[in-house]
């Protein structure tokens, strides 16, 4: 009864509030608004169409901008994540960040690099939550990359070089080896084996000392990943 009273004043203040986060660009007042979201989470939960927005923008702010804004909005992130069952939802909100991931690490640099460190550390704990999802999001994206390599390995053309020689493309590699290693159980097992094919196909596709950088940054993400999963990878050979 109480809540049927509530529910209008509530759905107007959380509209309110998603407002002001699609308009405010000052992080000292973005934070504070986000603080006053996490307050109310667990009532947007309750609205859909908020919580598809709001999740948008939480994924935006946690993405890209000033560091404070950016852990707030992992924070709220992670609480809808745990609090919210729903298996659409979370799958969304998965998807939604890791694509968010993979457009800002195409973009590499010392100044960039921190905040690309941030998120694969941020989504492999969201990804930790639920083992069956992560299972499903990593084996439909390691293939893509998969398909990625392949295509490059068939026809060496210079642009299918690229799509795989490149920031995003390395960064990905990183981060499902990390995902699997820091998450790993018997659910993600699997996924395992055709990872470090991806990523020693990836090390053997252009053997030129030019790309030896990009060969340390793979080579270590199989020996991280090895060292979590206790399962041996040749990385010598």
């Amino acid at each position: 009864a109480n809540w049927s009273r509530l529910r209008k004043v509530v759905k107007s203040y959380v509209s309110t509030l998603l407002l002001m986060l699609q308009h405010l660009h000052q992080p000292t007042l973005t934070c504070a608004v986000l603080r006053q979201v996490q307050h109310l989470l667990v009532y947007i939960s309750c609205f859909p169409r908020l919580l598809r927005l709001l999740t948008k923008r939480l994924t935006s702010l946690w993405s890209s901008g000033d560091e404070f804004v950016r852990v707030l909005a992992f924070m709220c992130l992670r609480r809808l994540v745990i609090t919210n069952n729903n298996v659409t939802y979370r799958e969304n909100c998965f998807k939604q960040m890791y694509l968010s991931f993979a457009r800002n690490s195409a973009f590499t640099s010392v100044a960039t690099l921190p905040g690309i460190r941030f998120m694969e550390n941020s989504l492999t704990e969201i990804y930790a939550i639920d083992a069956a999802l992560t299972y499903q999001h990593g084996f439909v994206y390691i293939r893509q990359l998969a398909v990625q390599l392949r295509k490059a390995m068939t026809e060496k053309t210079k642009a299918n070089l690229q799509s795989v020689y490149n920031w995003q493309f390395v960064h990905s590699l990183c981060l499902w080896c990390r995902v699997l290693g820091d998450c790993f159980c018997p659910t993600l097992e699997p996924l395992v084996f055709p990872l470090v094919q991806v990523v020693i196909g990836t090390v053997q596709l252009l053997p030129t000392a030019r790309y030896f950088p990009l060969r340390f940054h793979c080579l270590r993400a199989l020996v991280r990943m090895s060292t979590k999963t206790d399962v041996y990878i040749p990385v010598s050979s």
